[in-house]
């Protein structure tokens, strides 16, 4: 330990050079030219009205959860208010941000850039203070002696045990892929498609006048007439020198409809981010069944897998070392049960039919993260609701 402070140190330092030689820098990024002709970066992607609407709905989610503490004792869970750890999750991480805005600027970070990433401050006894959010998409990493260290700006290098970091796949384990520029050709094509319905909806479009027999200063006098027209908003120009047509360029608003759905539907973003066409107010083939089941296949496969690994990452660098091999540890647990209450329903039907000689109460209340109640160990069975085992014999 004594030996990683002194690299930090000498790093900070006098040995800053030496560090610059080991800088890991990996870019995923790709904000190339792709297929679609059209240049997609981070901030240009995240302007994709599907993308923003995923984005938005799956980082706020999350942001409105309850972040807990929980403390289990003998298979007792209990949310500890008491801990500081309870306070930087679920509260305030720092004086100037709320819990909420925090974790919806860490997942909206990861979403879009690959990687949302935290200081986390630490008093004289190493314990965290404060959770800071850190800007860029792409982490400068120092790699030492197989340990990992972050630099942030120009000189401020942290171990990564002081850093949380939430990132999408990643091909070396360290830095995030965004998902925007990994999937450059699909978000090229909505960029594409976007900017052409922003530029024939509502106008003429691009094209050309040809006539029969008009003679070349004939064909002046016209385009000086239309361009006359159209700028002052008079009376039509009237050719009367010959058949004239127009010929457009553009794609009409239909054909233009055909290639959105062809090369760039909105399904094909919702893919990308798990997230069900309902959650981006897209009804179309909702039914009130289908719709109401949504909430949990939303929760199972679009937010579990951002929360466990909000929960992991919290665990590892937020506890202290003790806590981790103790018997009884404390442990960080987003509560879902709030998206869930349109499925309440059924989780009652489902409790209800378990309670049948099969869970005590207890056993239903710890499913819940709820604290035990007396004489709530005991299996009953339906009827009187009585001990089993103590029914009269027939």
């Amino acid at each position: 330990m004594a030996n990683m402070f002194s690299r930090v140190w000498g790093a900070i330092t006098n040995k800053r050079q030496s560090y610059a030689d080991h800088i890991y820098e990996q870019n995923y990024s790709f904000n190339a030219q792709n297929e679609s002709g059209e240049l997609v970066t981070v901030d240009r992607g995240s302007k994709i009205s599907t993308v923003f609407t995923c984005v938005n709905a799956i980082s706020q989610d999350i942001a409105k959860l309850p972040f807990n503490v929980i403390k289990e004792t003998n298979d007792i869970k209990k949310v500890d208010k008491k801990n500081p750890i309870y306070r930087l999750i679920h509260s305030a991480p720092n004086e100037n941000t709320t819990a909420f805005n925090f974790w919806y600027s860490m997942v909206w970070s990861a979403l879009t850039k690959g990687n949302g990433i935290a200081l986390i401050v630490r008093d004289d006894n190493h314990l965290p203070t404060q959770l800071i959010q850190v800007e860029g998409s792409h982490p400068k990493i120092i790699k030492e002696d197989g340990d990992l260290f972050y630099k942030l700006g120009d000189s401020q290098i942290v171990p990564s045990r002081d850093i949380l970091h939430f990132k999408m796949y990643s091909f070396d384990g360290i830095v995030g892929v965004s998902p925007i520029t990994w999937n450059a050709g699909i978000m090229g094509y909505k960029l594409k498609l976007d900017k052409y319905a922003a530029k024939v909806i509502g106008t003429k479009g691009t094209g050309f006048i040809s006539s029969e027999g008009l003679t070349e200063e004939q064909g002046k006098i016209v385009a000086a007439g239309i361009k006359d027209s159209v700028a002052n908003g008079r009376i039509p120009f009237i050719n009367a020198a010959g058949k004239t047509s127009w010929n457009q360029q553009l794609l009409t608003p239909n054909e233009g409809q055909y290639l959105d759905s062809k090369l760039q539907s909105e399904s094909a973003v919702l893919g990308i981010y798990r997230l069900p066409p309902s959650f981006a107010q897209n009804y179309e083939r909702a039914t009130y069944a289908n719709a109401s089941q949504q909430d949990s296949v939303y929760v199972k496969h679009t937010l579990t897998p951002w929360i466990r690994l909000i929960e992991q990452e919290c665990d590892k660098k937020l506890f202290t070392e003790a806590n981790k091999v103790s018997s009884n540890p404390y442990y960080t647990k987003f509560n879902v049960n709030g998206i869930l209450r349109g499925d309440i329903d059924a989780r009652a039907k489902y409790y209800k039919t378990m309670k049948d000689g099969i869970l005590t109460t207890n056993e239903i209340r710890k499913l819940e993260d709820l604290p035990p109640v007396k004489d709530g160990d005991t299996v009953m069975m339906q009827g009187a609701m009585i001990p089993l085992g103590t029914q009269p014999d027939e």
